[in-house]
C-alpha cells in the first residue's frame, strides 16, 4: 500500500510539473513574459547546487526566475520544444548539436564524471577508455555520462541515481557512471556505503546556463554578472555554500 501511495504521489507530482510548464508556454510567447522558466535535471546534487547559484545570479539582476526539475531527457525535450526558456546547467557538448540553444559564457559551476564499482572490485577507472569491455550503466539523458560511454557498444540506461546504485549493488553492472558530488551523497547512505566505492574520477566539465533564442536579451547581462562574481571571488564562496546545502537536502529531494 505504501509503495502504491508513493507511485500515486509521484504521478501527481509529474502531472503538476507538466501543467506548470504548459501554463507558461501557452498564450503569449515567453519573451513577452516577465517570468523566466528554466528546466533542471531532477534529483541530482550538482543540479541543486547549480539552481542555488543561478537563482542568486538572476535575483541580483532583478530577473524573475522559476526552475522546474525534470527527468534529464524530458528537460532536454522541453527545452528544444521551447516549453521552457532554457536549462540551468548543461555541459559544452550538450549544446554543440543544438543550434537553437545559446550557451551563456562563462561557466559558473562544474561537474566531475566519476565511476563507481563494488567495494571488493580491483577496477581503477582513469579515463573513458578503461570502461571498454565492462558492463556499464548510466542515467538516461545525462550528457556527461553519454560522453563517457559514447564508444561502448552496450550501456544500460536508468532513470535515476538511486536506480543506478541499486543496479550496481545487485551486481548487474561492473561500473556505473555518475557525478562525483552526487555519488558522494549516495555513499553517505548506510544501504550503499558497505557495498559500493568510487573507483575513479576521470573527467571535468564546465556547466553553463543555456537559453532559447526567445531569451537572448538576457544573455549579456547574465554573462557580465557571472564574470563579476568570478573576478571578485564571490562565486567560489557561493559554490562552497551551495554544495554544503545541497549535500544536506533530505530524501524527498531525491
Amino acid at each position: 500500500m505504501k509503495a502504491l501511495n508513493n507511485r500515486i504521489l509521484s504521478c501527481v507530482s509529474k502531472l503538476a510539473v507538466l501543467s506548470f510548464i504548459s501554463l507558461f508556454s501557452l498564450g503569449a510567447s515567453s519573451s513577452e513574459s516577465k517570468v523566466i522558466v528554466f528546466g533542471s535535471n531532477e534529483k541530482l546534487v550538482e543540479q541543486y547546487v547549480a539552481q542555488y547559484l543561478i537563482e542568486n545570479i538572476y535575483d541580483s539582476l532583478g530577473l524573475q526566475l522559476v526552475v522546474v526539475p525534470l527527468p534529464p531527457a524530458r528537460a532536454k525535450k522541453s527545452n528544444l520544444n521551447r516549453r521552457v526558456d532554457g536549462e540551468i546547467a548543461r555541459i559544452t557538448p550538450y549544446g554543440n548539436d543544438k543550434p537553437s540553444l545559446t550557451r551563456i559564457e562563462p561557466s559558473y559551476y562544474y561537474l566531475e564524471t566519476a565511476a563507481y564499482c563494488l567495494i571488493d572490485s580491483e577496477l581503477r577507472i582513469t579515463s573513458a577508455k578503461d570502461l571498454e569491455g565492462l558492463t556499464v550503466a548510466s542515467i538516461r539523458g545525462v550528457a556527461h555520462s553519454d560522453a563517457a560511454t559514447a564508444k561502448l557498444k552496450t550501456v544500460h540506461k536508468l532513470d535515476s541515481a538511486i536506480q543506478l546504485f541499486e543496479f550496481l549493488k545487485f551486481k548487474r553492472a561492473d561500473v556505473v557512471i555518475d557525478t562525483e558530488i552526487n555519488g558522494r551523497r549516495i555513499l553517505l547512505k548506510d544501504e550503499y556505503r558497505p557495498f559500493i566505492k568510487r573507483c575513479g574520477v576521470f573527467k571535468r566539465f564546465e556547466l553553463f546556463n543555456y537559453i532559447n533564442e526567445n531569451r537572448l536579451e538576457i544573455r549579456q547581462k547574465v554573462s557580465n554578472k557571472i564574470k563579476e562574481l568570478h573576478d571578485s571571488g564571490r562565486l567560489n564562496e557561493l559554490i562552497i555554500e551551495a554544495e554544503k546545502k545541497a549535500l544536506l537536502l533530505g530524501p524527498e529531494h531525491f
